[in-house]
């Protein structure tokens, strides 16, 4: 499993190499790797995603973070009791700079663009399959 995993994780950095090279500043040639050790909460990762102002927010099993390019900022249900649990499973960056976060037990929150979280809905939904529906 830990082989898999590795694996799991050098193909999804190769895939999003392009898209941060184009839209990180700095060396376009250099890509970084993050670990626990950086800032992160653990190594369990479900969805990388842009907001419109450029910060980077990673979905995982332990809780929503955010990146703005010098520090992760985590949130997970000890810091953020809204989220009812740790397990990120889907992120859908909005065009004003707001986030909509699904876990797994099917709670959708949004993060405002001023940066106040709110339960959108305790619906039960698989929120893989609306991430799905809504593209």
């Amino acid at each position: 499993m830990p082989v898999r995993r590795h694996s799991a994780y050098a193909l999804l950095f190769s895939l999003l190499l392009p898209t941060l090279a184009a839209a990180w500043p700095g060396d376009p040639q250099r890509l970084q790797r993050w670990t626990v050790a950086d800032g992160l909460p653990g190594d369990s990762l479900n969805q990388v995603v842009e907001d419109a102002s450029g910060q980077l927010w990673i979905a995982g099993g332990q809780g929503l973070v955010r990146y703005d390019g010098r520090v992760f900022e985590i949130h997970d249900r000890r810091r953020l009791p809204l989220l009812g649990s740790d397990e990120v499973r889907s992120l859908w960056p909005e065009p004003d700079g707001g986030l909509v976060i699904g876990m797994a037990a099917g709670r959708i929150l949004r993060r405002a663009p001023d940066g106040d979280f709110a339960v959108l809905c305790d619906c039960g939904l698989n929120p893989a399959a609306l991430h799905r529906a809504a593209d």
